[in-house]
């Protein structure tokens, strides 16, 4: 039975939002989101065209490769979509940006609030070995 794509999208969902142990999502270059887990690099983008902006989701592992992209939307004012699966799709992915972006500015903002000690004990480290 193959793995449906909503089903994932909730897994990365579920598991970026999960206390314990947090699937841990970067910032990278042009406003792309990258973590990895258990060995599959992840990308979260949006990609711009004419007709508006959506979501994708890259996966990888070396020289294998896919994506998963937003479904478009069939109205002009958005939230209609061809099949539920598709509405279901556009919803997960949407919810897989905000709590990765929610993630990666708390993270930013306490680093912001802890640059002084995060400073301190890299030197302390780079001169003594120890934090």
């Amino acid at each position: 039975m193959a793995v449906s794509e909503v089903y994932l999208i909730r897994f990365l969902v579920q598991a970026t939002e999960d206390a314990q142990d947090a699937l841990q999502w970067r910032s990278g270059e042009s406003s792309e989101f990258r973590a990895e887990v258990n060995g599959v690099r992840l990308g979260l983008f949006h990609v711009h065209s004419v007709d508006g902006s959506h979501l994708c989701l890259r996966l990888s592992n070396g020289e294998d490769r896919t994506f998963i992209e937003e479904p478009r939307s069939v109205s002009i004012f958005g939230g209609r979509y061809r099949t539920e699966e598709e509405r279901s799709l556009a919803e997960s992915m949407q919810a897989l940006a905000e709590c990765v972006a929610r993630q990666c500015a708390h993270r930013n903002t306490r680093a912001w609030d802890l640059r002084d000690s995060i400073r301190e004990g890299l030197y302390r480290q780079v001169l003594f070995g120890t934090r």
